[in-house]
């Protein structure tokens, strides 16, 4: 644990009590200069909180540039837990209204459908991004029509559909 790190959190001011909760926690867990490799699941047993809210003020905590972060793998088991750093250098002030404002700017467009890239890949909907079209099996009436525009999106697992449903 470094100290120098919990009295750095100390002098931050978030009026977001979650983001302030999660960012203490990767304080209490930072030595200078080396990367941290907390699971979000083991963030969100500490601090008992769902691991979805771990991983939103995650997103808001790198958005607003007071952590990077960085996916790890291991040779012949995958994804692991990602490598986060403290920005440490600054301090800093989050109000309410700027947590609101950049919840608000990662949000899709309304017109935008979020399709799982497992249902996109299956369909081959991906390799050729022009003229998607998806109608749902087992017997739904739901309908994806449009282009798939973009799999690197800021949700994991889906890609971006312009054209909504029908």
């Amino acid at each position: 644990m470094s100290k120098a790190a919990l009295r750095w959190f100390d002098r931050q001011h978030v009026e977001d009590g979650t983001l302030s909760n999660v960012l203490q926690e990767l304080s209490r867990h930072h030595f200078e200069g080396q990367p941290l490799f907390p699971s979000q699941r083991g963030i969100a047993e500490r601090i008992k909180l769902s691991p979805r809210a771990v991983w939103s003020s995650l997103k808001l905590l790198e958005h607003f540039g007071l952590i990077g972060r960085a996916p790890r793998f291991q040779q012949g088991k995958g994804r692991t837990s990602d490598a986060f750093t403290l920005t440490t250098e600054r301090d800093f002030t989050i109000t309410r209204a700027a947590v609101r404002g950049a919840r608000r700017q990662m949000r899709p467009p309304s017109h935008i459908v979020r399709a799982p890239l497992a249902q996109c890949a299956k369909e081959n909907q991906l390799s050729n991004t022009t003229g998607l079209s998806h109608e749902r099996n087992e017997g739904s009436s739901d309908t994806l029509r449009g282009q798939a525009i973009d799999a690197a999106t800021p949700w994991p697992g889906f890609a971006v559909i312009a054209g909504g449903r029908n």
